[in-house]
């Protein structure tokens, strides 16, 4: 991962109402991140698929899709597409757009270059029991009778 666009995902969170931001690559790998621990790196390969089949569904009907802004509850994902991925950005709900907006822009002249050089994708850990899942032994036969409508265990 670049030290540059780790430093600019890092200045996105001056603008109040940021949380974090995030890189996927056409691939859908995730390329860099600057979120809280909660958004592990495995979350990423799901969101990367999701973020790129919705770009495609507009590119299929003809659209490009520049930017985008998924509106929840509390918070806000604003996607802006980059060279060779979509940059993410997850904002509470009362945040600024024009100051958002105004971010982002310089934001791309610092991360476009880097990402035209080409970054390496964030390498993301398989936790073992996913990996080889453990034999699932079947629980023993609990023996009961019925008092009263009611099953007792013996």
């Amino acid at each position: 991962m670049s030290d540059t666009i780790k430093q600019t995902l890092v200045a996105l969170r001056d603008v109040q109402g940021i949380e974090g931001s995030f890189i996927i690559g056409d691939s859908g790998a995730l390329l860099s991140k600057e979120l809280p621990a909660i958004f592990n790196d495995s979350l990423f390969s799901e969101l990367g698929a999701r973020i790129n089949r919705l770009k495609e569904s507009f590119l299929s009907n003809g659209d490009e899709v520049e930017s985008g802004l998924l509106k929840y509850a509390d918070h806000r994902l604003y996607l802006r597409s980059v060279v060779k991925g979509t940059l993410g950005i997850i904002t509470s709900a009362n945040v600024n757009m024009p100051a958002l907006r105004m971010a982002v822009n310089l934001a791309l002249r610092r991360v476009n270059p880097e990402l035209e050089k080409g970054v390496e994708p964030v390498a993301v850990a398989v936790p073992a029991a996913a990996a080889a899942p453990a034999e699932v032994k079947p629980e023993p036969e609990k023996k009961f009778r019925i008092f009263r409508g009611r099953p007792i265990e013996m």
